[in-house]
């Protein structure tokens, strides 16, 4: 399956991820174990990260120094996004879930909104160490053009368990909202994101989004209106230009 094609840029809808002040009206600062983990005070707190003393070791603080120093060199070029992907496990516990993710992360340890998923901007990826890189997108799978909700549709072949992400165009007859399921290899449907998260969308544009931790075998698109179409969807991952 190809890169996906550019196309109209979605009207705009507010996908940032709000910072740790916005999220948790009570928040507990991390303890720092020596001056190493100075940059480790931005975070919440353990019940914002629920990490324990993981965030103790050398990677982890080198992980967020890399974070929160990319995040102010691209906020002082202009804007940007961030593509959502998982941290790495030696990083977070995998069953951290949502606090996981890189861009809920880049929100927390610099204290501000970190733009996400927004396919107008220039686009980046966290790589292992978390610094942030120009991405593209490396597609591995697709599903047919479709129009109308409620069709499980099968991968041009089916991915293994993993940490996936979509990316896709759409088109709607009215403002609606997208939410998506998928077919983990058992021939049922569970929720796609993991969060039962909805795409508020109108007129047409892309989207991407990342997937619950999963193998992927087919994709369903539910919304709240008829009259959806789907195309060039593509399911892969954001890797570094």
């Amino acid at each position: 399956v190809g890169e996906a094609a550019a196309l109209p840029v979605a009207e705009p809808a507010d996908r940032r991820i709000p910072s740790a002040g916005g999220l948790f009206g009570s928040r507990r600062r991390l303890v720092a174990t020596g001056a190493g983990l100075v940059a480790l005070c931005a975070v919440s707190g353990i019940t914002a990260l629920p990490i324990s003393h993981r965030w103790t070791h050398a990677r982890n603080v080198r992980y967020v120094r890399n974070l929160r120093t990319d995040v102010a060199a691209l906020d002082r070029q202009g804007p940007w996004s961030l593509y959502t992907t998982y941290a790495p496990a030696v990083v977070v516990r995998s069953d951290a879930g949502y606090y996981s993710q890189t861009t809920v992360i880049a929100a927390l340890v610099t204290g501000h909104p970190v733009s996400a998923d927004e396919l107008a901007e220039p686009m980046y990826v966290a790589d292992p160490d978390g610094h942030l890189r120009p991405a593209r997108f490396r597609s591995l799978a697709g599903v047919p053009d479709s129009c109308g909700t409620g069709r499980l549709q099968p991968l041009s072949r089916s991915l293994p368990r993993g940490l996936w992400n979509v990316q896709l165009s759409y088109r709607v007859s009215g403002p609606t909202t997208l939410r998506f399921a998928l077919d983990p290899g058992t021939g049922g449907s569970i929720e796609a994101t993991g969060s039962a998260r909805g795409f508020p969308v109108s007129g047409s544009g892309r989207l991407t989004f990342a997937l619950r931790p999963s193998a992927i075998a087919g994709l369903r698109l539910d919304a709240t209106q008829a009259g959806v179409c789907l195309s060039d969807v593509q399911i892969g991952r954001p890797v570094p230009a």
